[in-house]
């Protein structure tokens, strides 16, 4: 398990000198030849059986398809049709018994199928909500069995998969320290990604890869372990993402608590974290205005300082209409684009619930809401190490309150997600202690 350079770039040449350079000329050319591309590749690796290139080349259709530009929409549409071709996959290695149905994965059952009861009753998008759901659905059966598989029996699907991270921080690092304005937004860093939150997003979701990697090696560490780890806590730091940040000292403080026991470092890591994300996350003045105190403590307007407030507020008032089942997937897009007041369709922070929950309560309801923890929390119920498993799952869990990423079907950030739960759930080696 070796950080080896030269074996990474030598095992993953065809999608460095060829599927990323081919797929991106073409479809800047033309959008839908690109695609073509994109798609043809991985179904060319899946007859040919070499799952390390279909793997990794999904993993980085999903990062180009966070681009926010026109001329790479195509990626958005490569994301599905890849996404396509690795279930059929993982459908045939099903039947060729190369790894059975994992038991965590059943728990999805309940949610999906509410959801589409939720769909069929209430949507006013069924079309686009049954792909949403379909999707859903698919990410988690790909993560739990496809990728969780390689990763546990490829010898170097771990290391792959962090030196891939690790080069893709550096290299926008590398980008930034020459021409800072291209990879900014603002004054944000946002590195390769789409946005600085994305950016932070992906860090917070590897770093249990790292951590794992190192407790299994433990005094075997090698040196490029702290370099593309450094890399990936510096672009953490860089894109100034407090929710990304804070949850990843919830998880080394929730994982330290449960293993050492020492309650100094909870509090500095669980406490005082999670105190600051809400002072930052919920501006002041909003909150005087919906306490009615705006105008005596001169909160000029609401549009001025509301930070997120504003956007929950919307979604709690749209909660009760579907209470208990939801308008099904897509329904909290459709509230926004239709019935957020005129005076505030521009603003940035009415483009979505910026709550995974409060997602989760207009487009599944209570009863959704409740069967999707129920299958997340049943994951540490199959983990070997659950007290690990307890600490990453509360920390994202936790993160999901300033962002929607937990609900969205096909980003990056909800794959490698449900990937990292699954793999520190079944991964033989244990972590501090042998605990």
């Amino acid at each position: 398990m070796n950080l080896h350079l030269p074996s990474f770039l030598k095992r993953y040449a065809p999608i460095l000198l060829f599927a990323v350079p081919v797929s991106l000329v073409t479809g800047l050319a033309v959008g839908p030849v690109g695609l073509l591309a994109a798609t043809g590749f991985a179904l060319i690796w899946a007859l040919q059986g070499k799952r390390d290139l279909l793997a990794m080349w999904y993993l980085v259709i999903l990062i180009l398809g966070d681009a926010r530009t026109e001329d790479m929409d195509y990626w958005k549409t490569a994301r599905i049709t890849v996404l396509l071709i690795l279930t059929i996959q993982t459908i045939v290695d099903l039947q060729r018994k190369r790894y059975r149905i994992f038991k965590g994965f059943s728990w999805i059952w309940p949610f999906f199928l509410l959801a589409l009861v939720s769909l069929a009753i209430n949507s006013q998008t069924p079309g686009v909500a049954f792909q949403k759901t379909l999707s859903y659905l698919l990410i988690v059966f790909i993560a739990f069995h496809f990728y969780v598989d390689w990763l546990r029996q490829s010898s170097h699907a771990l290391t792959d998969l962090l030196q891939a991270s690790g080069l893709v921080m550096a290299l926008g690092l590398i980008i930034h320290y020459l021409t800072p304005a291209v990879l900014a937004l603002g004054d944000r860093y946002q590195g390769l990604f789409g946005n600085p939150n994305g950016l932070g997003l992906f860090c917070l979701v590897f770093v249990p890869f790292f951590i794992k990697y190192y407790h299994i090696l433990r005094k075997k560490v090698p040196t490029a372990w702290y370099f593309y780890f450094g890399t990936l806590l510096l672009s953490l730091v860089l894109s100034g993402s407090r929710n990304s940040l804070m949850g990843v000292l919830l998880y080394l403080g929730l994982l330290w608590w449960f293993h050492y026991r020492s309650r100094r470092l909870t509090f500095f890591f669980v406490l005082l974290p999670s105190v600051y994300l809400l002072l930052t996350s919920i501006d002041i003045p909003a909150l005087l205005v919906e306490l009615g105190l705006g105008e005596a403590l001169r909160a000029e307007s609401i549009v001025d300082g509301s930070g997120r407030l504003l956007s929950w507020t919307f979604a709690l008032g749209h909660i009760p209409d579907h209470f208990w089942m939801g308008g099904g997937f897509a329904h909290a897009e459709f509230i926004y684009d239709t019935q957020v007041p005129e005076a505030l369709q521009n603003f940035r922070q009415m483009g979505s619930t910026w709550n995974s929950y409060l997602t989760l309560m207009l487009n599944n309801g209570l009863i959704g809401t409740i069967a999707f923890l129920i299958f997340i929390f049943a994951q540490i119920r199959y983990a070997k190490d659950r007290w690990s498993m307890t600490a990453y799952v509360i920390a994202m869990l936790l993160s999901a309150v300033y962002e929607t990423w937990l609900t969205a079907s096909l980003n990056s950030f909800s794959i490698y997600f449900f990937i990292s739960l699954v793999f520190l759930g079944t991964v033989n080696r244990a972590l501090p202690n042998g605990k």
